[in-house]
């Protein structure tokens, strides 16, 4: 084993850091969640970091990280141990233990709270000496709070409340998500870093007529796009309810597209929800859509929607953006710079708002949607790059190692 004498403020070669992600799945089809890791890490190996990712293995895991750009990020699956709604894997948290694995790492980024990797990552900073972010994305929101509440009691006495106390620091995508974890109790030193978009990935986006020879229901039509999972929090429901109301712009050539997984059945609840409505003609469901023809669908679509009851920081906005796309969402989204920027509209996730918004972002001509959506990329271009963000979390993983100076993206309790 290595030994060192004071592994919180030992000085990084050159600053490169040994940087490990731990979460509960990198599964594409478990959300935004494991797009923001795989991307985090990326951008972390492409600036010069030692990377790994530690996560439970998921039958929905599959090796379609970016290798093409940091193919040598270290990942490290594990099976869970019991049922996987436990989110318990023996096997992670003795690898956190190891000094051959876990040993290595200057400094853990966890992401997401309600698991019991809390509790290996906790075991993790105490075993090391080494400090350990917690990124919350999303955890602490009010209607995610509401969902399986004994779950989150079980998790809670079983360390997720403990980590909230004691945890070196907080990772909050956005300002809302502070006030979410000082609402909750927390007093640790809370970090604002948002997710980020490679531009780069959308610069030369296939050719529109494309997406319609895989659905040829979308041909001369213009598209208003979701794209994530289809799950209850997401908004789905009231975004059909509200669909049922622009019968007017529906008419004149508008066609919802839902893309994404199908998250614990509700895909098939919003079919039925369709046909009650007699919206099948005007509502295409295309399943999950990655790589090419993910941006197929997004050099296709003319809108972008997501009526989301509760969000961290959706990476699928900035997507949107980066495709010069407008955007039509709610303020649980966390992302309201989208209307004081021009970049789109802004609403509640419920039939009368999401019509209204709806019926005004339908109503624009082509040359208008295409300014709105270059207001968007402008924004993205300022602010949301990952190699920005990457900068962001160096400075904070180097203030927490004890080798820079406080970070701006601090909140302090």
């Amino acid at each position: 084993m290595r030994r060192e004498s004071n592994a919180t403020t030992r000085k990084c070669n050159e600053n490169r850091m040994r940087i490990m992600h731990v979460a509960n799945s990198i599964a594409r089809p478990r959300g935004g969640l494991s797009c923001a890791v795989w991307e985090t890490a990326a951008a972390q190996r492409i600036a010069g970091h030692t990377v790994s990712l530690a996560a439970m293995a998921d039958p929905d895991y599959a090796p379609d990280r970016p290798v093409d750009r940091a193919p040598d990020i270290f990942v490290h699956t594990f099976p869970p141990s019991g049922p996987r709604a436990a989110l318990w894997s023996f096997g992670l948290h003795a690898a956190l233990m190891n000094p051959a694995i876990g040993g290595q790492a200057d400094i853990i980024h966890q992401h997401g709270l309600w698991s019991a990797c809390s509790h290996s990552v906790g075991r993790w900073s105490a075993r090391w000496k080494r400090p350990a972010l917690l990124a919350i994305r999303g955890s602490l929101s009010e209607s995610t709070l509401k969902r399986h509440p004994w779950r989150k009691r079980i998790f809670g006495l079983l360390g997720g409340n403990k980590r909230l106390r004691t945890a070196s620091c907080l990772h909050a995508l956005c300002e809302p998500e502070v006030r979410n974890i000082r609402n909750f109790g927390s007093t640790v030193p809370v970090v604002v870093v948002p997710n980020g978009v490679r531009l780069e990935d959308y610069s030369h986006l296939p050719d529109p007529s494309r997406f319609a020879e895989s659905f040829p229901q979308c041909s001369s039509r213009r598209m208003l796009l979701y794209l994530g999972r289809i799950h209850p929090l997401k908004g789905v429901a009231p975004l059909l309810d509200a669909w049922k109301r622009v019968e007017t712009h529906r008419r004149n050539g508008w066609l919802l597209v839902v893309a994404g997984p199908n998250d614990f059945g509700f895909e098939d609840k919003m079919k039925k929800k369709v046909q009650s409505l007699e919206l099948s003609r005007d509502v295409l469901f295309t399943g999950p859509l990655y790589e090419q023809a993910k941006l197929e669908a997004l050099a296709a679509a003319s809108l972008f929607v997501l009526p989301s009851f509760s969000e961290g920081f959706p990476n699928s906005l900035l997507e949107a953006m980066a495709c010069r796309l407008p955007l039509v969402q709610t303020h649980q989204c966390n992302f309201d710079q989208v209307e004081s920027e021009g970049a789109g509209w802004v609403g509640e996730p419920n039939e009368d708002s999401l019509a209204e918004l709806m019926a005004d972002a339908l109503s624009k001509s082509n040359a208008e949607l295409r300014a709105i959506g270059r207001h968007g990329y402008d924004l993205v271009r300022r602010k949301y790059t990952w190699d920005r963000i990457c900068r962001e979390l160096e400075l904070v993983y180097q203030w927490m190692l004890g080798q820079g100076p406080v970070p701006p993206s601090l909140r302090a309790a």
